[in-house]
């Protein structure tokens, strides 16, 4: 769901995109490159000759938490190999700080999200511990993230969960996307998670 806006985003702003995937079967993708992201080599050799990485493995769909943690050190390689050496994740929301807790230990968090939740907070620590030599940015969705349009009305923060005033934390999948590649073309966060909220 959110490769797909992101990749939108980035086709209609001009930028070529070729498009890692697990399966050829699966992409719809005009130029697309299967690769495991958990073999170095195989990310080494798609990365280069482009000017970034930008990552938006899940794996909670398919019951493998784990792989965005098993990801970092090869993404991280592979990312030293882009004209850039940058590389954007997609992340998670769990982490947030909401009040003096984490999201993912408030009382009303879903049981059913916290193995997804607290890899995704893993591979954020991992990026922290191990990223010094690559410029990563973590990109954090609200609480909720659903299908919708970009809006362009969106609030931007960095380690805490956003809401409204209504105790709301949305952001649609256009806003995101915008985000993530506003982020790529115009850098403002360097070696640091930050987040978004659409306002509605």
């Amino acid at each position: 769901m959110i490769g797909t806006a992101v990749s939108a985003e980035l086709i209609v702003r001009g930028h070529e995109v070729i498009a890692g995937v697990r399966s050829n079967s699966t992409s719809e993708h005009p130029r697309s490159v299967v690769v495991d992201v958990r073999d170095e080599a195989t990310l080494v050799r798609a990365a280069v000759e482009t000017d970034a990485i930008m990552s938006c493995i899940g794996g909670a769909g398919r019951g493998d938490h784990d792989v965005v943690v098993d990801a970092v050190a090869p993404l991280l390689t592979a990312a030293k190999q882009t004209r850039s050496g940058r590389l954007l994740v997609v992340g998670g929301a769990g982490s947030l700080f909401d009040g003096p807790k984490q999201r993912l230990d408030a009382s009303d968090f879903d049981p059913g999200s916290r193995p997804s939740a607290l890899a995704q907070k893993a591979a954020l620590e991992a990026l922290r511990e191990r990223g010094d030599a690559v410029d990563w940015v973590y990109l954090s969705p609200s609480d909720v993230i659903g299908p919708g349009p970009a809006t362009g009305a969106v609030v931007l923060g960095e380690d805490t969960l956003l809401r409204g005033r209504d105790g709301e934390s949305f952001v649609t999948t256009g806003d995101f996307a915008v985000a993530f590649v506003d982020e790529l073309e115009h850098p403002r966060h360097h070696r640091e998670r930050f987040t978004v909220r659409t306002l509605r």
